[in-house]
């Protein structure tokens, strides 16, 4: 691998935390998380069943949060949060997502194009 292509997969995997970070932050759950008032951890309580787990909502039966875990699991994706913004501040965020965005757009017309001709 040379020098130019270590340098484009840098930048891919920039875009790519860019774009998860930008994915989080729209995430009403994740801000929710640390509110007390809309936290999911009170709600969830009184649903835990013997094993420890929780459902998430009664439409999902399927999906269960074991409820001693959550704080520390949100804690680590806080931690991570942290970390990316850390790596991305300096106005590198919007840049490096705006490169994600551009990139993606380019790909879709390729994809446009060659799928009308």
């Amino acid at each position: 691998m040379d020098e130019a292509d270590a340098r484009r997969r840098i930048e891919l995997l920039e875009e790519s935390l860019a774009e998860l970070l930008q994915w989080i932050r729209e995430q009403d759950v994740y801000d929710d998380q640390f509110d007390e008032e809309t936290s999911w951890l009170p709600r969830l309580e009184p649903l835990v069943r013997p094993d420890g787990l929780a459902p998430l909502a009664p439409l999902y039966e399927d999906h269960f949060v074991r409820l001693a875990d959550l704080p520390s699991e949100l804690e680590k994706v806080s931690r991570m949060v942290k970390r990316a913004e850390g790596l991305l501040a300096g106005g590198r965020f919007e840049a490096t997502f705006g490169r994600a965005r551009s990139r993606q757009r380019l790909a879709e017309r390729r994809s446009a194009q060659s799928s009308d001709g």
